[in-house]
């Protein structure tokens, strides 16, 4: 049998290295685990349906010994993450295992942009627990152990660039679209707000060219892009069905554009006529939508209105309950230069509760052919681009 294992090559000596796998597990401390379903190296019984270490295995390892950045519960310990320009960096097989532990990582942005970074906490519905005489395990659901969290800091590693921390146990959350200066370090955390047991995560970090977004209004006629005096910028559409960015050559209503030039100078008028309801037909994705010139989007989101295959419900029930759409939007802030969300007032206690005339907005929907409904008060005190 001894000969067997270390002279059988089948699926290339996989029973000798996942006895090892198992036997070293021991070494570090992890018992037999159940059910025995061939799903975890540490069962019992010794299986081949799978190469090495399962998820329940990298799990009960972080839990004894953290994951392979675990010193780095500071700034000053920082483990420092290599970025590009207009790509993301994946840090995969992360761990959190107390309320108390955040990890920090160090980047330092090749140029000026906007920075994103995204913590997605990984996990299973699995029967898992120890050995026993029924060998059965419990059910868990190992992506909502821990609530898990994200800020960005500037280079002083102390002071808040933005946080993410809006959204339920199991969900990803985003320090969204921070702007950051070429040659500058800065420090992103990754840190719990409730559970206890080790959770695992994935860490994104992008970086994007720092530009404008600017709306066509729905209620003028169409623009030529030949009459618009544009120089020293590249202008770009976002298609919304492609998910991509593609070349301008006309200039659309209701639709939106990404610039890098001179800001905006918006006046402050009260509209005087009334215009009822605002809709938009969303794709799947992040839509970049233009606001009519005349019009001020009020964020409430009692108020909004989703419609998906002629049944029509709030925002906070299509984004909470029938899971269609998020229930927040980004707007550009010409004068800081920075993205802003917009919430309604249950979610953020500051921040833009509305969104500006004349101006576009990003807002992500889950499916496809979804309908976003804005009713706008005939007293909304609206900023209007002249």
């Amino acid at each position: 049998e001894v000969t067997d294992f270390f002279y059988n090559l089948a699926n290339n000596s996989r029973r000798l290295r996942n006895m090892l796998y198992h036997e070293h597990g021991h070494g570090l401390g992890l018992n037999h685990v159940c059910p025995v379903n061939y799903t975890k190296i540490m069962e019992p019984t010794l299986n081949l349906g799978f190469d090495g270490l399962q998820h329940d295995d990298i799990r009960g390892g972080q839990a004894g010994y953290g994951d392979r950045f675990d010193d780095n519960n500071s700034a000053a310990a920082a483990e420092t993450i290599s970025v590009s320009h207009a790509a993301t960096t994946s840090v995969t097989e992360l761990s959190i295992d107390s309320q108390t532990e955040s990890d920090y990582f160090k980047i330092t942005a090749p140029q000026n942009g906007v920075l994103r970074a995204t913590v997605k906490p990984s996990g299973l519905n699995y029967n898992s627990g120890p050995q026993d005489s029924g060998c059965a395990g419990v059910l868990i659901n190992s992506k909502e152990m821990q609530n898990l969290g994200v800020t960005v800091y500037d280079s002083d590693g102390t002071t808040v660039l933005r946080t993410g921390n809006n959204w339920p146990v199991g969900q990803d959350e985003s320090s969204q679209l921070v702007n950051v200066s070429a040659a500058t370090d800065y420090y992103i955390a990754v840190h719990s707000n409730a559970g206890s047991e080790v959770q695992l995560y994935d860490l994104d970090i992008s970086l994007a060219d720092s530009v404008f977004a600017m709306g066509v209004p729905t209620d003028e006629t169409n623009l030529s892009f030949a009459d618009v005096n544009i120089s020293g910028a590249t202008v770009k559409g976002f298609d919304v069905v492609g998910q991509d960015y593609e070349d301008v050559t006309d200039i659309d209503t209701q639709r939106g554009y990404w610039v890098s030039i001179t800001p905006y100078n918006p006046d402050f008028s009260i509209r005087t006529k009334t215009v009822g309801q605002v809709t938009y037909n969303l794709a799947a994705g992040w839509n970049l939508l233009s606001v009519p010139s005349d019009v001020c989007l009020e964020w409430d989101s009692s108020l909004i209105n989703v419609e998906s295959a002629s049944v029509t419900v709030s925002l906070s029930v299509a984004a909470k309950t029938n899971n269609w759409v998020e229930d927040y939007a980004w707007i550009y802030e010409q004068s800081s230069h920075s993205y802003q969300p917009v919430y309604d007032d249950g979610l953020l206690s500051v921040g833009y509760d509305h969104i500006p005339g004349g101006s576009s907005f990003w807002f992500y929907s889950k499916i496809n052919n979804a309908i976003l409904k804005f009713d706008v008060p005939v007293t909304a005190v609206c900023e209007r681009l002249p």
